[in-house]
């Protein structure tokens, strides 16, 4: 009797031992937490662009425009023309001098465009110069030659930044779209008019004006502007709100230029 009570104990323990086993090898990795995978997209995300990626994104950046900037990187010069968006292959920017003077650097570049009889491909395209150049502490101004007497330039920053909103005459830098911002914010970007002011307001969700205003734009140029926008402490913001900012026609008053930006309404922080 003793004898079968001891085996069929033995056969109990190896029984639990193979379930044992066979769950071993069957457990599921461990998994991620939501908190894990979204730590890690903000970690690359902040990862620093090396000097190369820098340079792209700011070509990138630039490329839709007509315009002649210079940018320090790295220790190193740099100066970047773009011509702006063409329906049409054929347009063409070279630097073909760049010349160190007493009080500031020269830089030349000639403009081509097709011909009226040279046969052209409908294709969209960014003709670009990127050049460096000698690391100096002087202006750099640029000289147009070529189909373009004049080139465009940045006014009151040195290159550009990230757009990410716009229209044709003006450009925005931020606030982004669905940005949260309270009762004061700070509208950047650059504008670029004929002559004349571009107009800005803020409205909520039923389409009430907030706050409105106007700036001075440059002439020819791409200026810069910071506007800071302030609402009445008293007005209480809606969830959605929407900045415009636009120019006036002088002969019908229409609005033109107009740049939308939805926005989130927070709590400033105390």
């Amino acid at each position: 009797m003793r004898k079968k009570s001891f085996l069929l104990l033995i056969c109990c323990l190896l029984l639990l031992l193979t379930i044992g086993c066979g769950d071993k090898g069957q457990h599921p990795e461990p998994q991620p937490t939501d908190q894990e995978v979204k730590q890690t997209e903000t970690d690359d995300s902040e990862k620093p662009l090396t000097p190369e990626e820098e340079l792209e994104a700011w070509v990138e950046n630039s490329k839709a425009l007509f315009l002649a900037q210079t940018r320090k990187l790295d220790g190193k010069q740099y100066v970047l023309v773009t011509y702006g968006e063409k329906e049409v292959d054929g347009y063409e920017v070279v630097i073909t001098e760049t010349k160190v003077k007493e009080d500031l650097v020269e830089v030349h570049v000639k403009f081509s465009e097709p011909a009226a009889d040279q046969v052209v491909n409908d294709a969209v395209d960014y003709p670009y110069v990127l050049q460096e150049i000698e690391v100096t502490e002087l202006p750099v101004t640029f000289i147009a030659a070529g189909a373009e007497q004049d080139v465009p330039k940045l006014v009151g920053i040195d290159y550009l930044k990230p757009i990410v909103a716009g229209s044709e005459k003006i450009k925005i830098f931020t606030p982004a779209p669905d940005a949260g911002v309270s009762h004061e914010f700070t509208v950047e970007g650059i504008v670029s008019l004929d002559e004349g002011n571009f107009q800005y307001k803020l409205l909520n969700d039923e389409g009430k004006v907030l706050v409105m205003g106007y700036a001075a734009a440059a002439m020819g140029d791409w200026q810069h502007f910071s506007i800071d926008v302030k609402v009445d402490e008293k007005i209480n913001l809606s969830e959605q709100l929407t900045l415009e900012l636009y120019t006036v026609n002088e002969g019908n008053g229409a609005e033109q230029n107009k740049v939308q930006v939805p926005l989130r309404a927070v709590q400033a922080e105390k």
